[in-house]
């Protein structure tokens, strides 16, 4: 991989006809040989089929969760499915494996040319930085809808911080599930 153009944005947008234009767009101004996609599910993306009517390789770059323990991920990518889903928390240790990941499995797979990573918008900056710090170059960056591209995380948690923060948390429902009825929280 020589040069990579990456387009974040949410899953909710992802797999739908919103996701279109901007992919056509970029594949059209940087005349991209690989498009790339983080989308951890075996069926094919919305994506994967428009590159296939474009005729340009895909390929699906995100580990799957038989392959987070292999990675050391599992415990995190875990506690994100459960705990924390919907939430713009950055687990710093396992987004950083993967993002590592998707790009050994881009490296992999093109030797040179330029290649449109579409991940998660919180995942945009770190990767760009990843990218440079391999050596290749960041044709351009950006999210859809662009308003995505300066959302920061409302958290970031290493192992440790994801620990204490799922402790805090079981203490939290622990204490709520065993309140009486007429007790009453406040927001």
């Amino acid at each position: 991989m020589n040069e990579c153009v990456i387009i974040g944005t949410s899953d909710e947008i992802q797999d739908t006809s919103y996701a279109d234009d901007p992919v056509s767009k970029a594949v059209a101004k940087h005349s991209v040989v690989l498009i790339a996609e983080e989308y951890p599910f075996k069926c094919p993306s919305r994506v994967s089929t428009l590159a296939e009517n474009m005729q340009i390789p895909y390929l699906q770059i995100d580990p799957f969760p038989e392959h987070w323990t292999a990675l050391g991920i599992d415990r995190e990518m875990r506690a994100r499915q459960d705990h924390l889903t919907g939430r713009d928390i950055r687990l710093s240790n396992a987004d950083s494996v993967r993002e590592n990941f998707w790009l050994e499995k881009i490296e992999a797979s093109l030797d040179c040319g330029r290649v449109l990573v579409i991940c998660g918008y919180l995942h945009v900056n770190f990767l760009s930085q990843r990218v440079e710090e391999r050596g290749a170059t960041v044709l351009e960056k950006g999210t859809f809808p662009a308003e995505l591209l300066h959302r920061k995380p409302e958290m970031v948690l290493d192992p440790a911080g994801l620990g204490e923060y799922l402790e805090k948390l079981r203490g939290q429902l622990l204490f709520r599930e065993g309140e009486p009825p007429w007790v009453r929280r406040r927001g």
